[in-house]
């Protein structure tokens, strides 16, 4: 369980308070906590979205936009996901480093809904590569790289050259090959060839070049190319940005609502006939639905519909290797070296970032620090991850902990539902939100392709699935086809 520390101050000394991290929201077991949208719900839905992170409440405005009914159940006691800020004390904690891309698809998604983030690009001032326990300039332009200690003149050379053409390289052909492969038949220098591994890491806050699709790894880092975005105030306030478009398109948002299940028809038929029934809430509550979108993690998806025998599903929740990283994040009075405030391990899996430096998540004079690894393919260390991470910031801001006003360590929180390895991305995983063998059943998520990776990935997928639910028929519209078909057998009989 991860926990933010307070600091609160009593006869002089520091006491820490532990508090909900922003991943433990409190849910009762019937997931019928703090509920919004809740009044005068209606039995009847066009489309019932499950999950209300950044690719749900997508596809839920999506749909509302285009005219149909929707509603968006959400178990925790609020909607976000992943993309929740919590703020104490001034120092607005996301879960774990967020950043947006200038060039991500998904930011012309949630301008098309009348979102537009307030966020700013960091510079490159400050910035460092860490090996060995040492700090080296990040070579971030011609300069500091012809003069960087970390390489020799044949990485200086490959790097340079790679820096130089990667805008106008065409992933397509890198379909069926990992990171590691095509990198080592790419580069000749193992200097060069681990700077480019480091770079496509921290696009893909992946750590696993032997899986990671190297198509995948590519596209994401000429997105990065593109200038990263940190966003003022933290994620929370796109997410309130788009939960408020969503209910001024007409769709409800009901949070503590844990969804037991999607239930279908035809279930005596061939899978080809089966077709969504209805939702049916943890509390006994049941909407009739013309259509639903999952936008949920794949095991959660798979365990809703048809006890987790759905056959596309439960072959995604199978397949599926999420994305995992452990975090530490604090919260400074003061951030001791102004002058350090991004770092990229080198020889470990490491990041670090002063996301205050430039978005405004912290009091006037404080600082904001998120501290990753990337866990890989090994899961977590625990306190030993912690302690590396704590390493880090020593090395990067010496005197941090006589300055630490909150902290929270997440031991293992996850990125993302899927690694896009090279076997998802072309045979396991979905490229659309159609799920096979159930008419108007839909997925959205960062584990849903093809387009883009993490929060783009999220956010397209989501348009993508609340676009396929507006185009199926209303619940209004089916109703009225059945009551005719009813008076048409009443009348040859």
């Amino acid at each position: 369980m991860s926990t933010i520390l307070n600091a609160k101050t009593m006869n002089g000394t520091l006491y820490p308070t532990t508090i909900p991290a922003p991943d433990d929201e409190i849910v009762t077991p019937n997931g019928t906590g703090t509920v919004a949208d809740d009044d005068g719900l209606p039995d009847r839905f066009d489309v019932a979205v499950v999950g209300g992170g950044l690719g749900g409440l997508v596809a839920a405005a999506t749909a509302a936009k285009a005219g149909r009914s929707v509603a968006l159940f959400e178990q925790a006691s609020g909607p976000g996901g992943r993309a929740r800020t919590r703020v104490e004390d001034g120092y607005a904690f996301n879960i774990g480093p967020h950043a947006l891309y200038r060039n991500m698809d998904g930011l012309r998604v949630l301008g098309e809904l009348g979102v537009e983030p307030r966020a700013v690009q960091p510079g490159l001032d400050g910035a460092f590569l860490v090996k060995a326990g040492r700090l080296y300039p990040l070579p971030a332009g011609l300069r500091s790289l012809l003069t960087s200690p970390l390489l020799d003149w044949r990485a200086k050379l490959e790097i340079g050259l790679f820096l130089g053409t990667v805008g106008k390289l065409d992933p397509r052909p890198l379909e069926g090959l990992t990171l590691r492969a095509w990198v080592e038949r790419a580069v000749r220098s193992p200097g060069a060839r681990q700077l480019i591994e480091v770079l496509i890491r921290t696009g893909a806050y992946a750590d696993d070049p032997e899986q990671l699709s190297a198509a995948a790894g590519l596209r994401q880092l000429k997105v990065g190319f593109s200038g990263a975005l940190y966003v003022h105030g933290g994620w929370q306030t796109m997410v309130d940005d788009l939960r408020a478009r969503a209910r001024a398109f007409g769709a409800r948002i009901v949070s503590g609502a844990r969804v037991a299940e999607v239930e279908l028809d035809g279930s005596d038929g061939p899978a080809a006939a089966r077709r969504v029934r209805a939702v049916r809430l943890a509390d006994g509550r049941r909407f009739e639905i013309g259509t639903a979108v999952l936008a949920v993690p794949p095991h959660k998806a798979s365990a809703l519909v048809d006890g987790g025998r759905q056959a596309a599903l439960a072959d995604w929740a199978e397949r599926a290797v999420p994305i995992r990283a452990a975090s530490l994040d604090v919260g400074l009075r003061r951030l001791p070296r102004p002058d350090a405030w991004f770092a990229l391990g080198l020889d470990r899996p490491l990041y670090l970032s002063v996301h205050s430096r430039w978005a405004r998540l912290a009091p006037e004079g404080g600082a904001l620090i998120h501290v990753l690894r990337y866990l890989g393919p090994s899961p977590s260390a625990g306190a030993e991850d912690e302690r590396e991470l704590e390493g880090l910031l020593d090395l990067m801001q010496p005197g941090w902990r006589d300055e630490v006003v909150a902290r929270r360590f997440m031991p293992e929180i996850t990125v993302a539902g899927a690694l896009p390895s090279v076997d998802w991305e072309q045979r396991e995983g979905p490229h659309a939100p159609f799920v096979p063998g159930v008419d108007g059943l839909f997925v959205a998520g960062d584990w849903v392709g093809p387009d883009g990776m993490l929060a783009d990935r999220a956010i397209v997928s989501g348009a993508r699935a609340g676009q396929a639910a507006a185009l199926r028929p209303s619940q209004a519209q089916a109703a009225r086809g059945s009551d005719a078909a009813t008076l048409l057998a009443m009348g040859s009989a």
